[in-house]
């Protein structure tokens, strides 16, 4: 899979969680993003599935709808695991360490994907900032992410 199906990919999910959080009422947080519980249409649109951890936010004009990763304390240990894992590798990954590295080889093309894909990196690892406040919402996500010249 190429480098604009996976950023059309990475779009449709923000957007989902878009939806959830600030589309639909009540707002709806769903607890179990990953991988597994995006399904794609035929043209490679994002969806969201398995909202069995989803809860219900709050009304929203009371507060905000956003639970950081760190707040979930009924998570299972091996995913909390998995989960830091990652957020190491990218966090290893920084411009200062070669973030290039990090770059899947295999679908490696124009120069033009390949700063994008460097720039996707990065803001991967803003979103991974240890202080909820340093990382960006879902609204800023998305522009950036569809700022992004293959999109």
């Amino acid at each position: 899979m190429g480098w604009k199906s996976r950023l059309r990919i990475a779009v449709g999910v923000i957007k989902g969680l878009q939806y959830l959080h600030f589309g639909c009422y009540p707002q709806v947080l769903h607890y179990n993003v990953k991988p597994s519980n995006v399904m794609l249409d035929v043209e490679f649109r994002a969806r969201l599935t398995d909202c069995g951890l989803a809860k219900l936010a709050p009304d929203s004009s009371q507060t905000a709808c956003y639970n950081s990763p760190e707040c979930l304390q009924n998570s299972s240990s091996s995913g909390k695991r998995q989960a830091e894992d990652h957020g190491e590798m990218a966090k290893a990954s920084s411009p200062d360490r070669g973030v290039k590295e990090a770059l899947d080889k295999s679908i490696l093309g124009e120069e033009v994907e390949e700063d994008e894909m460097v720039m996707a990196v990065r803001i991967a690892v803003v979103c991974l900032s240890e202080l909820p406040p340093d990382r960006p919402s879902s609204d800023e996500l998305g522009l950036m992410l569809t700022q992004l010249h293959s999109y």
